[in-house]
């Protein structure tokens, strides 16, 4: 059979001249994908371990992620996952929701799933059930393209004072969804 022709971008094009025809795995190709490619989208995912075992996700990450950081919740990041003793690179950090001009944090479903299709963890841990509820029906919504390819739990990050929880406190509930 012989070659067809067809226009490719210079990146694509080099891809290709390496012999890569796949750039996905089979399935739904997310139209989140174009965004990944994008500010901040592209900045979030050059920051992403290369195999990441799980991804950790919050409402406010896409803030702490942004330059707006929340220094104690980076504290308590790094604690929690000196007390799960995790590899370095084991954890990668993804935002399903980022800081607008005069609101709070907006969802942006789409370059999530995109982002969480390429990172391709084993789980996936979203922190605080206000945050679980969007990521869940997405989840849902994906079908079987992120069903079954990826466990998701939710562990709530604050008391009922709205105070967050100690990283003790969190190691624990972590550790029982984990099998730790």
């Amino acid at each position: 059979m012989a070659d067809t022709s067809f226009a490719l971008s210079a990146d694509l094009f080099v891809l290709h001249q390496a012999g890569i025809r796949e750039l996905l795995p089979a399935g739904k190709i997310f139209a989140g994908e174009k965004f990944l490619r994008r500010a901040p989208w592209a900045g979030f995912l050059a920051k992403t371990p290369p195999a990441p075992l799980m991804v950790w996700t919050y409402r406010e990450l896409g803030a702490d992620l942004s330059g707006r950081a929340d220094p104690a919740r980076g504290a308590l990041w790094r604690e929690l996952i000196k007390r799960l003793d995790l590899p370095r690179g084991s954890v990668a950090f993804w935002p399903f929701a980022l800081p607008e001009e005069g609101e709070s944090e907006v969802v942006h479903m789409e370059p999530f799933l995109a982002g969480l299709a390429r990172i391709a963890p084993k789980s996936l841990v979203v922190f605080g059930t206000h945050a679980f509820e969007p990521i869940a029906r997405a989840l849902a919504a994906a079908g079987n393209d992120m069903r079954g390819r990826i466990h998701c739990f939710s562990v709530e990050l604050r008391d009922a004072k709205g105070t967050i929880r100690p990283a003790d406190d969190l190691a624990a509930s972590l550790r029982q969804f984990l099998n730790m």
